[in-house]
């Protein structure tokens, strides 16, 4: 195998979402999106995919997923594998120069990365758990507050007993300091019981928004790759029924990726550019398309063309969601 070094650092993007979006916090924010992820040098050079914005080489995503708490991912790591031609001669690159080839040293190399990053993990769910224990938990404790209220009392009724006459106005005033104690002992258990019930949400709001990070980045990846395929087709010769179906298919795609890399926090807002098009010749080409379906489904269309070209300003893959919800809802 031979030696090799690395080093990888843990940002908590959650503590950085508490921060501002200027200045020196949105520049850290650049520095993790540009520098994410665990990357591979031989010799001071970078050995590619490793660490590219789609590589997850080591699988920290998906072992991210399945444990609990969900704090140790890719997109929270930065780090560096420094490995060398003389002292990993066995670690050699494919003929086709992306990445290593798959051998028992190459394996190595990558388990005993995952396993630094596991004890990582174990050593931050260790710290978390006595930061929690060392909490004092507040126990809200009915039968106290209820038996001092109760002994409140009492203590009144006994000096009412005792005072004189003139005096009876400290008694009443003593009466209404035990009435409010109790209002507000009341009032501080409900809202206790409300804390707790908003905190239990906020914990899984956040499991869930820490998923949907991941989840929104690799669909994202996925939907570019399907455009690259579409836009690929477009400039091939195909029958025309088959073009148009693809270019509903596109503008579909196009949307759905603007929107997805809005939800992913590692790439640039999605825009939803306008453009001008016949409004009609699109509806005409979606309703061509969908012919089969509503053949299948014994659907009828009334068509009531226009006198003349239709031309709109409009994004046009949200203008096909829509058609595309109102065409879907026509069948059973």
């Amino acid at each position: 195998m031979g030696p090799f070094d690395f080093e990888l650092y843990w940002y908590n993007r959650k503590t950085q979402r508490k921060g501002k979006s200027t200045g020196e916090y949105q520049a850290l924010r650049n520095l993790l999106d540009q520098w994410m992820g665990i990357r591979l040098y031989r010799d001071g050079f970078r050995v590619y995919p490793y660490g590219t914005e789609d590589d997850d080489w080591l699988e920290l995503d998906k072992t991210a997923l399945k444990s609990k708490g969900y704090a140790l991912n890719r997109i929270q790591l930065v780090g560096q594998v420094e490995i060398g031609r003389l002292s990993n001669p066995e670690l050699l690159d494919q003929t086709n120069r992306e990445g290593l080839r798959q051998t028992p040293e190459e394996a190595i190399l990558k388990e005993t990365v995952q396993f630094a990053v596991e004890r990582l993990r174990d050593e931050m769910n260790r710290i978390t758990k006595e930061q929690k224990d060392a909490k004092e938990p507040f126990i809200a404790d009915e039968t106290k507050t209820a038996d001092l209220e109760k002994r409140m009392k009492t203590a009144i009724t006994s000096i009412r007993k005792v005072v004189p006459s003139e005096h009876r106005e400290v008694v009443q005033e003593l009466e209404l300091m035990r009435e409010e104690f109790a209002r507000f002992a009341s009032q501080a258990r409900e809202r206790i019981a409300d804390m707790e019930k908003d905190a239990d949400q906020m914990i899984a709001m956040a499991g869930i928004g820490l998923m949907v990070e991941v989840v929104a980045h690799e669909l994202t990846r996925s939907a570019e790759d399907a455009l690259d395929v579409l836009n690929s087709l477009k400039r091939k010769t195909v029958p025309e029924e088959i073009r148009r179906r693809l270019e509903s298919l596109r503008a579909s795609m196009t949307s759905i990726s603007k929107r997805l890399r809005i939800l992913d926090p590692l790439s640039v807002t999605g825009r939803q550019r306008k453009e001008r098009f016949n409004l009609d010749e699109l509806l005409n080409e979606m309703l061509e398309a969908h012919e089969a379906q509503f053949e299948r489904h014994q659907v009828k269309l009334n068509i009531l063309p226009a006198d003349r070209p239709v031309q709109i300003s409009a994004v046009k893959g949200m203008v096909v969601q829509v058609l595309e919800n109102l065409i879907s809802s026509v069948h059973p």
